[in-house]
This record gives structure tokens, C-alpha cells and sequence, in this order.
């Protein structure tokens, strides 16, 4: 069964003055905490101690294949073509030079190697390789490595639409760039490694090379093999410095840079799981430390049988909750019952930080039910929160209470056992007014994502939602209710709630606190007490 894609199916302080400076100096502190919280979660990279450009050489023309804006969101991208010798120094390899020629074609095309100073980033040295006319739509894939003896070794994957598919193979002296061999692979390469024995092994696909790290002939024909693992080409982080290969937006390498007081990022923490016979959904946290930098993704990382196996599954992500869908051409043991074995990680502007607590899944005949409903908003830095609704009430008496604030909309997801693939019937009841038909609706694998505006829900407000999934085979019919601050659920706003929320005030958002955060800030803090005091006395519609 194929991943399904994400689909869009409609369109103040207190009277007395003791306690007036008393209440002051706990809000203050509160502020001070909450700002110096949200300066530390907000970090972004700093100015490089160092930058400098690898591409293109001086002199050169237009660049068709490199085109001129960096990208450092693509940092993830070069992981590949840059590497870090033990004594400091970078080596990597970047774009070609080109110069136009006639019709669709560039001359004296050439891909350049250097290696800078992990000090002061000047070029100690460059070597350039190729220099054949090739095609403007050539695609080209740079791979860096190093051998034990700190020797380089690259590998350039090109597509020519006049040339075919091949890959450049070539050894440097890592001390003096003078080169030691050069190969041509009838081949695409996807990643290169230098085996224990000095032996370069070469990923075509399906298919790997192996050359002699000596000479670098072939020393095997080419064979079925598992992908190769990732090269730890990024992050190239060691004592608070990281070295950075920042690239065009295609991808490509076109500076190198040195980034201060740099890290990686912690680990995720993984809250809940569910998995069926056919999908396994993950939700989880940010780290508690971003590294200095902000996260830009998560990646997901699942292997067959014991936690060493090798990785079956590999996707990235933006937000919690993790959702793949099982494909079983690529993850046949998940089919047969075999465990999975997960992990998340996150990747910041340095890289990929440390790997979350491992979960392991199981497939099971599971058949098509509503598993979970709730109520999900994101707090700022430290992530989206899931607000648990409870299940087969009626609109009238007590139902789960929503006390955080509708910002841009309540978003409420129907979490269900397997993949979504149609909707119809759906249709909101807000208090007193008539059910009408629901729009703003999305499906992303097994949830129903539905947005109610900020608008059409009144503080106080009890809603009814009803409808059906998957040509009538489930159907469904839930309630919630809205009171800002309403932190205990009880239907009212009293003096309990604000009690509560000044207690906790300070804290960053968690799986134990978020409730409190009712303006889903990240951090709970002043603005939360005096909304939840603007509406002491507020209470659930009858």
C-alpha cells in the first residue's frame, strides 16, 4: 500500500498597597522569566566567524546550474559535500564553473574540490575535474569523503542530456590536493563511503561499485546492495563551532562558513503513539534545547527488527504528529508482523541533533473505528499540544472543556485507525443555532483535520460535530465546549482557574502545564493570568 498524500477535500495588582508591591514583583519576575524563556527558545543562527565562497571560481561566467541565492534551509542537502579533517580543516566540493556557449550548452564545465582553513576559511588549496560542454539541464550530485590516512575522495554523479548518466570518481592527497586517480562509472551515484579497508564503495541505486582506494578501478562488478548509510558530512559541529556548507536552491554548494557558539539539537520527546495495520502515527515535542538555532524539521527513522537493524523507513516532517503510511514494497517485516523500531530526530540550521527514545510497533488487523479526538494547537517554540476531548457525549451536560485561546481557530482532529479517503455528512451545531455544513476541512493520512474560525465559536459556546468517513463505513458524532481559562474544567471561569495559572506561571509549556498556557503563548506568564481574571465569572452555555 502507497503513502497517501495530503489532500484538501473543501474548499493588574492587587487593592493594598503590601500587597499591591507583592503582586508586582511576582508578575515582574514572571515577565522577566517568560522573556528571557522566549529569547533562549528563539535563538536563530548567528554571523559567521568566517564565510567563504567556493563557487564560483573568479573569472567565471553565468552559472546556469548554480543559480546565485543561498539557501540555508538546504544545509540538509550538502550534508554530503562537505567534511571536516580531525585537525580542523574543511574539504569540500561545490558547484561547477561554467561559461555559456552556444545554443543550450556550457563550455569548460568544471566541479571543483578545495579544502580552507577550519581557522581562518582561506583556500589552501583547489582542484578542479571535468571540463566537458554539457547540457544546461544537467543535474549534478557532489559526494566528499575522507580515507583514514585524511586523504579526499569524491564522487560526481552527472546527468547529461547529451552524455547520459555517469559518475567522475577521483582521490586526492589530502595535504597536498595532488591528485592520486580519477574513474568514470557508467553509473548515477546516491552516496559514497570509504570502506575500512580503503576501498570506495559507490551507491547506484539498486546497485553498488566498489574500486580499489589504491587505484581506484573497479575491484566488483556492480551488485544489489542495501543503500549506503549517511555520511556525517552535517552536522559539523565540535566544541560550540560548526562548519556549515551553504547552498544555491538547487542544492548545491556554494560557500562554506564557520558559525560560534553552535550545537546541535536535544532530542525529541515522543508523547503518544498508535498504529494499525497499515499506518503509524507519532506525536511528540520539541527539544528542550534548539542548539542556537531554530528547528527546521524532524526526521523519522524506523528499522526492522532490532534497534542496530538497518533503516527501512526514513521521512522528514515539520510537526507533530509524525503520520506514515506503510508502504509495503519498502517495509515488507512490518507486513509480516516484524517489529519496527522508531526513532525522531531533529535537524536545526547545524544539523541533526540526538536521536529520540526508541518505540517499537507492531502490525494488527485493525478495523476502521475512530481512535482518538482532540483539540491541537501549537505554543509557540515549545510545540503543539493535543488536548484530549472526551468521547460519545451528547452536546447538553458535561463535556470536555477547550480553555485556551482561538487565535487563528480551533483546530479539532479525528484521529482514526486507518487512512482517510472520503468525507461526507460533515456539519457543526454551535449552541442554539442550526447545524450547517463544515468547510474548512482537510485530511492528511488517518486524521480529519477540521477549523473552526475564531469567529463562528462564541466564548462559551458548546459544539456538536457529526459526519461520516470512507462512503458511510464510520460515523461519528462528538462534542466540545469553549470558555477561555477554564483551566480545570469546570465549566466556569473562577477564581480556582486564576490561582491555578499564577502557580504554574514561568513554566514553559508541557504535557503537564499546557492547559494553563491558555493564550498558547509557550510559556505560561502574566498575559495568561490576566486573561483568564478578564473572564472570571464566564460560563458554559446551557
Amino acid at each position: 500500500m502507497r503513502a497517501r498524500p495530503t489532500r484538501n477535500l473543501f474548499p493588574g495588582c492587587i487593592r493594598h498597597r503590601a500587597d499591591r508591591l507583592r503582586g508586582c514583583h511576582v508578575l515582574l519576575r514572571a515577565v522577566l522569566a517568560a522573556a528571557a524563556l522566549n529569547a533562549s527558545l528563539n535563538a536563530t543562527a548567528q554571523t559567521p566567524e568566517w564565510s567563504a565562497l567556493v563557487a564560483p571560481p573568479v573569472g567565471s561566467g553565468a552559472l546556469a546550474n548554480c543559480v546565485s541565492a543561498e539557501n540555508v534551509t538546504q544545509a540538509a542537502s550538502a550534508a554530503e559535500s562537505i567534511v571536516r579533517h580531525l585537525q580542523g580543516d574543511v574539504f569540500t566540493v561545490s558547484c561547477p564553473a561554467e561559461t555559456p556557449a552556444t545554443g543550450s550548452s556550457v563550455a569548460s564545465t568544471a566541479i571543483a574540490v578545495e579544502r580552507l582553513s577550519g581557522t581562518s576559511g582561506s583556500r589552501l588549496w583547489r582542484r578542479e575535474f571535468g571540463g566537458t560542454q554539457i547540457s544546461y539541464y544537467t543535474l549534478i550530485r557532489n559526494f566528499i569523503s575522507l580515507d583514514v590516512a585524511g586523504n579526499v575522495v569524491v564522487a560526481s554523479s552527472v546527468s547529461s542530456d547529451e552524455n547520459g548518466e555517469f559518475t567522475y570518481a577521483l582521490k586526492f592527497d589530502g595535504t597536498t590536493g595532488q591528485p592520486a586517480w580519477q574513474a568514470l562509472v557508467n553509473a548515477p551515484t546516491f552516496a559514497l563511503d570509504v570502506l575500512t579497508s580503503g576501498d570506495v564503495q559507490l551507491n547506484n541505486g539498486n546497485l553498488s561499485t566498489t574500486l580499489f582506494g589504491s587505484t581506484g578501478t573497479i575491484a566488483t562488478l556492480p551488485a544489489v546492495g542495501q543503500p549506503l548509510p549517511e555520511r556525517g558530512g552535517v552536522p559539523l559541529v565540535s566544541g560550540g563551532s560548526a562548519y556549515l556548507a551553504l547552498t544555491s536552491a538547487d542544492g548545491r554548494v556554494r560557500r562554506v562558513a564557520k558559525f560560534l557558539n553552535a550545537g546541535s539539537p536535544g532530542a525529541p520527546t515522543i508523547t503518544t503513539t498508535f498504529s494499525s495495520d497499515e499506518l503509524i502515527s507519532i506525536s511528540f515535542l520539541p527539544p528542550a534545547s534548539d542548539g542556537g538555532a531554530s528547528i527546521l524539521d524532524y526526521g523519522l527513522i524506523c528499522r526492522e527488527g532490532g534497534v542496530g537493524g538497518p533503516a527501512t523507513v526514513q521521512r522528514a516532517f515539520t510537526a507533530s504528529p509524525a503520520i506514515y503510511v506503510v508502504d509495503f514494497d519498502v517495509t515488507p517485516g512490518y507486513l509480516q508482523g516484524q517489529a519496527l523500531n522508531c526513532t525522531l530526530r531533529a535537524r536545526n540550521y547545524y544539523g541533526f541533533g540526538m536521536e529520540s527514545a526508541s518505540r517499537t510497533f507492531f502490525s494488527s488487523q485493525t478495523p476502521l473505528s475512530l481512535h482518538n479526538v482532540v483539540s491541537r494547537k501549537s505554543h509557540g517554540t515549545s510545540g503543539d499540544f493535543e488536548l484530549p476531548i472526551a468521547r460519545n457525549l451528547p452536546q447538553s451536560g458535561p463535556v470536555t472543556i477547550e480553555p485556551r485561546a482561538a487565535g487563528s481557530g480551533h483546530l479539532i482532529v479525528f484521529q482514526f485507525t486507518k487512512a482517510v479517503d472520503s468525507i461526507s455528512g460533515l456539519s457543526v451545531k454551535i449552541g442554539m443555532l442550526p447545524a450547517a455544513p463544515l468547510t474548512n476541512t482537510s485530511v492528511v493520512n488517518n486524521e480529519l483535520r477540521i477549523l473552526l474560525p475564531a469567529a463562528s465559536v462564541p466564548d462559551g459556546s458548546r459544539v456538536h460535530i457529526t459526519g461520516s468517513i470512507n462512503g458511510s463505513m464510520f460515523s461519528f458524532a462528538e462534542s466540545i465546549g469553549f470558555l477561555l481559562g477554564d483551566s480545570d474544567s469546570s465549566r466556569a471561569v473562577d477564581s480556582t482557574d486564576v490561582t491555578a495559572i499564577r502557580a504554574r506561571s514561568g513554566q514553559r509549556a508541557s504535557l503537564e502545564n499546557f492547559r494553563y498556557d491558555v493564550t498558547a503563548s509557550g510559556v505560561v506568564s502574566s498575559s495568561d493570568i490576566l486573561a483568564a481574571r478578564a473572564h472570571s465569572g464566564r460560563m458554559l452555555d446551557n
